[in-house]
């Protein structure tokens, strides 16, 4: 797998009964949202100023910010307004969202994981541009992604591959 086109997944059509399942569910339900932001992967996007968040949720309406719940936290929804929490963006919570196995994207993770534990050939320098490449391949998929923020992105020391000297390091980022 190389790319977006090699992409394994299940496609849905917006037709009744075609629908992705979990659309299909929360629209029966009468839009009861329980689908909402988890505080790991917010904490950990805002922490590295990652633009994809804005494809992956939506800010909460109490302030416009970001903001998951802890997993596992059921007491605090309890009772709550939905408005308290970031809901999944639109991208990913439609009828036509896909439902993928594995992707070209994840694939370039893989394969730089494979190559920093020497399964195959590339080493180091092999596991960095399979890093990159799958960091780059991932912001081309949403629509807030540009060159520009991958570069910013790819940049920051919590990102950056060369900043990452031990194999446990380079595994860690990756």
């Amino acid at each position: 797998m190389a790319s977006k086109a090699d992409d394994a997944k299940t496609i849905y059509i917006s037709s009744t009964y075609q629908q992705y399942p979990l659309y299909a569910t929360y629209v029966s339900l009468n839009s009861f949202r329980q689908l909402i932001a988890s505080a790991t992967v917010i904490n950990m996007m805002n922490g590295l100023n990652d633009p994809r968040i804005a494809d992956f949720f939506v800010p909460n309406t109490n302030s416009g910010a970001y903001q998951g719940l802890l997993q596992g936290d059921a007491e605090n929804i309890q009772g709550a307004a939905d408005t308290a929490w970031s809901a999944i963006g639109a991208e990913e919570f439609s009828p036509t969202t896909s439902v993928f196995l594995l992707t070209g994207t994840e694939s370039q993770f893989l394969q730089a994981e494979a190559e920093v534990r020497g399964y195959i050939t590339g080493g180091a320098s092999g596991a960095s541009a399979s890093y990159t490449s799958g960091i780059t391949s991932s912001f081309s998929e949403w629509t807030t992604s540009s060159a520009a923020s991958v570069s910013t992105y790819t940049a920051q020391s919590g990102v950056n591959f060369s900043n990452a000297t031990s194999s446990s390091a380079q595994l860690n980022l990756i």
